[in-house]
């Protein structure tokens, strides 16, 4: 089987209007306004993989687009990766043939289908259960679960497993898989174990890298009583009359006028003290890094990064994208359709 095999209407979606306008060109297509362009795509598809270059496009977007990813270690001899591509290649993952998933209601991620698409590596497709829907019909009403497919690559030349899920379904999609091929729980990779777990260092290696938005919380958990909270206000409201009046004297005499009483502590903990969570974020449309931003440099010294958003691209000259990296979830989730491209480069950044 191939990839054109295993695609359905919804694997379209993820194309871009230029892909598709592209594409419609390439073939000398004629399609109808009211034509559903997914389901139309699907019906063709067989015809439009025989063009290299369609089949090209098609095959850097269907299985990326706007997805979040979370990547396993796999660490297995050469005997055991023999086992694992014997049960990999057998009728348990469906490999090339496509699971029939009306016989039975689904409760649990279930794989379906599964090709080879190189040296060892593999792509299955995981149908995910999301909830139940209840839906009227006149005096009565139904209920269904609703699903969405989910991909799955497993690289046993590069030793990793790659859920392309929301954090919470790549757990249980890895644990169902690992269990079916024999594997103990592999080990989940820090996305930020290379760069000393700083969003920063990451950053810094995209190319074109830049913060657009960071959340994060204070490096000191300190309770301020409403009296400190009180002489704060006021260390503000004094600094903010000197760039007024240039009074240097009244300056440092207000200050020397204030106690705080507390220990030997930062100011800047002192003036984040009480908070759970500090997020900031660039304007829209503005191409500045939050790192250069007065406010981040002042305080980046006594925050822990959450979580954030990067802008990025892939070539000194390429197309801008954005990722939200969760340090927690250790999860990367690309906030807008991504090629395989894209992906790649991040794959390469992170193992």
């Amino acid at each position: 089987m191939d990839i054109k095999d295993i695609l359905t209407p919804v694997d379209f979606s993820n194309l871009l209007n230029e892909d598709i306008n592209n594409i419609i060109t390439t073939m000398e297509l004629e399609v109808n306004d009211q034509v559903d362009i997914n389901i139309y795509l699907d019906e063709m598809k067989e015809m439009l993989f025989q063009n290299p270059t369609v089949r090209e496009t098609i095959e850097d977007k269907v299985f990326a687009g706007r997805t979040a990813i979370k990547w396993y270690r796999l660490k297995l001899n050469n005997e055991e990766k023999k086992k694992v591509i014997s049960k990999i290649q057998s009728q348990l993952f469906y490999y090339n043939s496509i699971r029939n998933l009306e016989e039975f209601n689904l409760e649990v991620p279930t794989e379906y289908t599964c090709i080879k698409i190189g040296d060892n590596r593999y792509l299955m497709r995981i149908l995910v259960p999301t909830g139940t829907r209840t839906v009227r019909r006149g005096l009565d009403y139904e209920k269904y679960t609703s699903t969405k497919t989910d991909t799955v690559i497993i690289d046993l030349e590069k030793e990793y497993l790659e859920i392309r899920s929301d954090a919470k379904n790549a757990k249980k999609i890895m644990q169902i898989i690992t269990n079916d091929l024999g594997i103990n729980e592999p080990q989940e990779i820090e996305i930020l174990g290379n760069y000393g777990d700083s969003l920063e260092v990451f950053k810094s290696s995209l190319i074109n890298g830049r913060f657009t938005d960071v959340t994060s919380k204070p490096g000191l958990n300190i309770k301020l009583t409403r009296r400190q909270n009180e002489h704060l206000v006021q260390v503000f409201n004094i600094i903010d009359e000197y760039f007024t009046t240039r009074d240097e004297e009244r300056l440092v005499g207000s200050l020397k006028e204030i106690d705080i009483e507390t220990e030997e502590v930062s100011f800047m903990y002192l003036l984040l003290g009480g908070m759970k969570k500090i997020g900031m974020a660039c304007r829209p449309n503005n191409d500045e890094d939050l790192c250069g931003l007065s406010l981040y440099a002042s305080l980046k010294d006594f925050i822990i990064e959450h979580s954030g958003f990067i802008s990025f691209s892939i070539s000194e000259d390429g197309q801008k994208n954005t990722i939200q990296v969760g340090k927690t979830t250790n999860s990367i989730s690309f906030r807008s359709n991504v090629s395989e491209k894209v992906i790649d480069y991040i794959r390469n950044k992170v193992i």
